[in-house]
């Protein structure tokens, strides 16, 4: 039996990035071998663990019963530990813990898609926000408590510090790296790949220009596996089966909204006001109709229901899901930067247009000429009247950009990273 590790901010059940990741890897490695996958969860406190979660394929712990990496790794003992899935200090709590005995350690490149436009005030909410009494994925009113953000922060961080400690880090190296990873955490500045090296035995690359950026990077080559990326396998397999199921006479909407509150990017008056002002500009329109996809564990469902429902008490708001889910019955995206999310819709050829309010600059999407930009709403309906009217989806453009970024449209991403990694596990003598 093969066991894997991977820390995860919420329960697998709600749809992430990790959890689309692994739905499609798991099928592929288990016919390799037995395979176990633990999720240990990290929120602010310890959390009820459904018992149907728990069964002879999979396990979920949760971080408080532990009291650093190297205690997590030494009674799990996996096989495999997944480290960055997200950036963050819990993931780099389990990179040291890995290395230091000796675990394969799989990491995964983040290439900068976008850049921030005014980094000043992102600080300025960033700093806010750390006082803030909920945490995105909060799902209930009582569970605010006083700066619960702020302490979630510093427990994050301590976590990290145990485990370097429990490593037994040299006191230079963690200065060093500390402070790094503290500020490519706190100001999303710049890329902080270029700082912070997890020192993975195989790093994940989704295409070939990623490959390229990580290279220039320092990354070592001979540990970069240019695979593709597993996430959209499912998408990419039925891509050419992909038929228009909208039939309605009006122009199918679906807005895909981003954490950027959550994150530090806008206030929360900035982020009400703009979802405000689409939502009432759109159904001032009798051929538009409207449905809203919010992010499935750092937004809050009722946050959005007190901003839309005054409005029009009878748009569809969703929060659980997979977002391609919803695509087969739109016709157009609106959304407000380069993600997963519109990646699939971008693979499902739908149109897509991004609101920047200034939020953004240099976004790969807008400079590769894939979407369509506004930038007031004064202009968003006729944007929306263009973009789909004049919308045609050139094959080549597509298939460049996927080979640059994606590698391949194959859906095969699953079976190329799972016979590389029982490659590696079979030069450990792991079986």
């Amino acid at each position: 039996m093969i066991k894997l590790l991977v820390a995860h901010h919420t329960l697998p059940n709600v749809t992430t990035a990790a959890t689309m990741a692994f739905d499609n890897l798991l099928p592929i490695m288990s016919k390799y071998d037995r395979i176990h996958m633990t999720w240990l969860i990290y929120g602010p406190e310890k959390i009820e663990i459904p018992p149907n979660l728990n069964n002879n394929e999979m396990s979920v712990i949760d971080i408080h019963d532990f009291s650093d990496g190297l205690d997590v790794i030494n009674k799990i003992k996996p096989n495999i530990v997944f480290s960055s899935f997200s950036i963050n200090p819990i993931n780099h709590a389990f990179a040291l813990a890995a290395q230091r005995k000796k675990i394969l350690l799989i990491g995964e490149y983040h290439p900068e898609v976008t850049s921030i436009s005014n980094e000043k005030k992102m600080l300025l909410e960033f700093s806010k926000n750390l006082f803030s009494n909920s945490i995105p994925t909060d799902k209930n009113l009582n569970q605010k408590k006083f700066m619960r953000r702020g302490q979630f922060f510093l427990y994050k961080i301590k976590f990290l510090l145990k485990t370097h400690k429990a490593c037994k880090s040299n006191i230079l190296k963690i200065i060093k790296e500390l402070f790094v990873f503290l500020w490519s955490f706190y100001s999303y500045t710049k890329n902080p790949n270029k700082d912070m090296k997890f020192g993975s035995d195989l790093y994940l690359i989704s295409g070939k220009k990623t490959y390229q950026d990580a290279i220039a990077n320092g990354y070592p080559p001979e540990n970069l596996f240019l695979c593709g990326n597993v996430r959209y396998d499912s998408l990419f397999k039925n891509f050419k089966n992909l038929k228009e199921k909208s039939t309605s006479k009006k122009l199918q909407i679906l807005m895909i909204t981003t954490p950027f509150y959550e994150h530090g990017w806008w206030s929360k008056k900035q982020r009400d006001e703009i979802i405000y002002s689409i939502t009432k500009e759109i159904i001032q329109h009798q051929n538009y109709e409207l449905t809203i996809k919010i992010h499935p564990s750092s937004e809050n469902l009722s946050e959005y229901k007190k901003i839309i429902h005054p409005i029009n008490s009878t748009i569809p708001i969703f929060q659980e899901g997979d977002v391609s889910e919803f695509l087969e019955e739109s016709d157009l995206v609106i959304s407000f930067l380069s993600s997963d999310a519109v990646f699939s819709s971008l693979f499902s050829l739908k149109p897509i247009i991004f609101f920047n309010m200034g939020q953004y600059k240099n976004d790969l999407l807008v400079e590769k000429e894939l979407v369509s930009e506004c930038n007031s709403i004064n202009t968003l309906s006729s944007i929306i009247d263009s973009t789909f009217s004049n919308h045609k989806i050139i094959k080549k453009k597509i298939e460049i950009f996927i080979e640059d970024y994606f590698f391949k449209s194959d859906g095969e991403s699953s079976e190329r990273v799972t016979k590389k990694l029982f490659e590696l596990l079979k030069n450990r003598n792991i079986k």
